[in-house]
């Protein structure tokens, strides 16, 4: 609940935030200033309440608040992957609802417009306008399309940040071996040497 509440506030000081940073808009950068004390409160208490959280509480079993905290630092040192890989994502998911959509307006016409019980006149079960019904199919396949494309938003951003903390983790043990290897190197040396 307290995501979906401050979800505004975060959208609205998010936006206030960007369009007086890059400069160009003279009245964000005025409310911004004079919002100044809100401006800090919403970095330091609402930046960090966002869905990426809640993923992060349900798949680690940690606290809501050293989740946000998680989640708020890995999108900060990840920003340009989470922001090629959320665009990617959002192609995906509209491509697959309007699919979805398509795919269910087009087998409730083909039922509907080719079915004696939905085109006969005198028929209890008769149809007069198909499109309507399409229309209507077409929504509750974009409906239940959408909530599946939701679930997989949420696994594909905790996947995600799961593989770029696998590749940090490895890439810092590369670091640890290398230079336990040069440490035996110079120790064979020494060894060698006496």
């Amino acid at each position: 609940r307290l995501v979906a509440i401050c979800r505004p506030l975060r959208l609205m000081f998010t936006l206030i935030n960007n369009k007086a940073s890059s400069g160009d808009n003279f009245v964000c950068e005025v409310l911004r200033q004079c919002a100044s004390t809100c401006h800090v409160c919403f970095r330091r208490y609402l930046e960090p309440l966002s869905k990426n959280a809640y993923i992060d509480v349900c798949i680690s079993s940690t606290s809501f608040c050293a989740a946000a905290k998680t989640s708020l630092g890995f999108i900060s040192t990840e920003g340009g992957s989470v922001l090629a890989m959320t665009g990617a994502c959002f192609i995906y998911c509209i491509t697959g609802v309007l699919g979805i959509s398509a795919a269910v307006a087009e087998f409730a016409y083909i039922v509907v417009a080719t079915n004696s019980e939905f085109t006969t006149d005198n028929s209890l079960n008769y149809v007069a306008d198909p499109l309507f019904v399409t229309a209507i199919c077409a929504i509750l396949g974009a409906s239940i399309a959408i909530s599946f494309m939701v679930v997989f938003d949420h696994a594909r951003r905790k996947l995600h940040q799961h593989g770029c903390e696998y590749s940090n983790l490895k890439r810092q043990c590369h670091k640890v071996t290398s230079k336990g290897a040069e440490l035996r190197r110079k120790d064979q040396r020494a060894c060698t040497g006496l």
